[in-house]
């Protein structure tokens, strides 16, 4: 979380606030302020002292919602990694989120038929399983899972059957 700071000097608490949020060209309600020391005058100004403010950009709300969903990615992923930890599996997904989905992928792993099942049945109750700690813990969208590819294919070849069967045939 890298936040832009800086600290102006001016005669008054307000003007270095003023002059903060025209050099960070924002608003009052985007930033942090932080009175580092009060003014101090005195006589003929003779050992007088200015305001030194510190000013610090807070996140904006998209900004807040990226920091928010690479926490909730990078929940999912330990869960998941667990989960395969104690089945006894060592594998090394990535998890991207597209259409509002999150998507756990494994591109390379020896044990990928282990995972998968027969007619896909361990990868779906692997997916079943993640969606429904991650539902309880209030996360709304949904997690999909594919090994080597295995979803994407599946999902062609059954079109490509759906296809034929609607084709007609002709006779000669």
């Amino acid at each position: 979380m890298n936040r832009k700071m800086i600290e102006i000097e001016a005669n008054s608490v307000e003007e270095a606030i003023k002059i903060g949020l025209e050099k960070l060209n924002t608003t009052i309600e985007n930033i942090d302020i932080e009175i580092l020391e009060e003014p101090k005058a005195r006589f003929l100004n003779i050992g007088s002292k200015k305001a030194k403010v510190k000013l610090i950009m807070l996140n904006s709300p998209e900004e807040d919602n990226v920091i928010e969903q690479d926490k909730i990615k990078k929940e999912i992923l330990e869960t998941f990694n667990k989960l395969l930890d104690y089945m006894g599996f060592s594998v090394n997904p990535e998890i991207s989120e597209f259409n509002n989905k999150y998507r756990i992928i494994i591109k390379d792993t020896d044990d990928a038929n282990l995972l998968i099942g027969k007619s896909g049945k361990t990868i779906d109750a692997l997916q079943t399983i993640i969606n429904r700690m991650f539902s309880k813990k209030g996360t709304h969208k949904q997690i999909f899972l594919d090994i080597k590819g295995y979803v994407i294919q599946k999902h062609k070849s059954k079109s490509q059957k759906q296809w034929k069967q609607e084709k007609p045939y002709s006779h000669k």
